[in-house]
């Protein structure tokens, strides 16, 4: 069971995980390719992957690798992640990223897929823990989407606070939280996702009716600089898309 001291809004992810799956950028095929390449796995590894969800990210890698395990904090979240496991090398448990409930060196590789935005307290203490869990040699890889340029970081800030309480990053910040452990090395690349429809986000993403209506209308009065950043467009039938930009950071652990 997560550690209750430490926040986490389980009302949140019980109605987030009803549509969850029904979310385009979740399983758009190139941020997913490109996600587990980093994390170069091999038949032998055995993975952890960190805030799994509904397992998306579990299910797509447990075919490469040896043994996959899935943890989350939100109980709702995990049903539908065993409901949709298609693996026997994967099972699934509830946890918090600080308090991992495993033994040193357990695993040679550990993922974070848009996780770590949802920890508001002691980021740095999950980043130490993962670095613990992980082999010598082991790779851990975190993604996290970002404002496209440093500029639009208060507008993206504001939009998001209408969604959900979570943390902004930039592509530093990253980092700079993977440094908070003794890693060798930390490289970070970035991901473009093109043309992600917003309304398909915002149907799917558990936002009320007043605050969707306002992140809605926070797009549609982005200026025509942030509109040709985000190659915002508006659609034939009335949707707006746009751009997303993740970053995927590849972390060493020294052997």
């Amino acid at each position: 069971m997560a550690d209750e001291t430490l926040e986490f809004d389980f009302g949140f992810w019980k109605k987030r995980s009803a549509n969850y799956d029904s979310l385009e950028w979740v399983n758009r095929p190139g941020y997913l390719d490109a996600f587990l390449s980093a994390a170069q796995p091999k038949e032998t590894d055995k993975l952890l992957d960190i805030g799994t969800g509904t397992g998306v990210i579990a299910n797509r890698i447990a075919p490469y690798v040896s043994e996959v395990t899935g943890i989350d904090a939100s109980p709702e979240m995990l049903e539908h992640a065993r409901l949709n496991n298609q693996h026997e090398n994967l099972a699934f448990e509830e946890g918090d990223v600080r308090k991992l409930a495993f033994e040193d060196g357990s695993y040679h590789k550990v993922t974070a897929r848009m996780v770590f935005h949802h920890v508001l307290e002691s980021a740095e203490l999950g980043v130490r823990e993962i670095f613990r869990v992980l082999k010598p040699g082991g790779i851990f890889v975190l993604s996290e989407g970002i404002p496209p340029t440093p500029e639009l970081r208060d507008w993206y800030t504001e939009m998001f606070a209408f969604k959900e309480e979570r943390r902004t990053f930039l592509e530093e910040d990253l980092k700079a939280l993977a440094a908070a452990a003794p890693f060798a090395e930390i490289k970070s690349y970035a991901y473009i996702s093109r043309g992600v429809s917003i309304r398909n986000w915002l149907d799917n993403g558990a936002v009320s009716d007043t605050n969707r209506k306002k992140i809605w209308q926070m797009h549609l009065e982005l200026d025509h600089t942030a509109r040709d950043i985000y190659n915002m467009q508006i659609t034939d039938d009335g949707d707006i898309v746009l751009d997303m930009t993740f970053i995927i950071v590849v972390a060493v652990k020294p052997i």
